[in-house]
Parts: C-alpha cells; sequence; structure tokens
C-alpha cells in the first residue's frame, strides 16, 4: 500500500467531521448509523478519503440514474389523499 495522502486514514471524529464538513456531532451519527464508510479501531473512528470519494461518486450515479428513468404513475393518483385518522368501520 502506498503513502499517498488518499490512502492514509483520518484518525478521529474531528478530522472525519472536517473532510465531510458536517459537525462532529452529525459526523459521528453518521459513523455509527454506518451512513458513511468508516471504521472503528481500537475506540476512535477512522476514514479513508478514498474510500469516502468512491463511496459518494457511487451514490451520485444512482441518483442520476433515478432522475432519467420516468416516474411510474400510481394506481391512487387521480384519487383523493388518504383520509387521517382512524378508518372507516367495515360494515
Amino acid at each position: 500500500m502506498t503513502d499517498s495522502p488518499e490512502n492514509n486514514p483520518l484518525v478521529g471524529m474531528k478530522e472525519i467531521a472536517g473532510h465531510i464538513g458536517k459537525t462532529i456531532r452529525k459526523a459521528y451519527y453518521l459513523c455509527e448509523t454506518g451512513q458513511i464508510p468508516a471504521f472503528k479501531l481500537a475506540d476512535q473512528w477512522h476514514l479513508r478519503p478514498s474510500t469516502y470519494a468512491t463511496f459518494i461518486a457511487h451514490l451520485e450515479t444512482q441518483t442520476l440514474r433515478r432522475k432519467d428513468q420516468p416516474e411510474k404513475a400510481s394506481e391512487n393518483s387521480c384519487l383523493a389523499p388518504p383520509r387521517r385518522g382512524r378508518p372507516p368501520k367495515a360494515r
């Protein structure tokens, strides 16, 4: 493995938060819930910038694919919105 800056993992929540542009609390939440590709080693979170860049690129391609596909009309698109509250009693 080479020692390029992209391969050196960011260690600690402060570095990770700075890299992804979020607060430390939000970065911790994203790591804990698995929403970003970080890993915990010896009670510290690590994030490899190259892996994060690949992850973001993958999300972008998924989003672009969804925008290219036309939306399917739902069966209930012409009907009134569903009622809130209790459902009507069965007779």
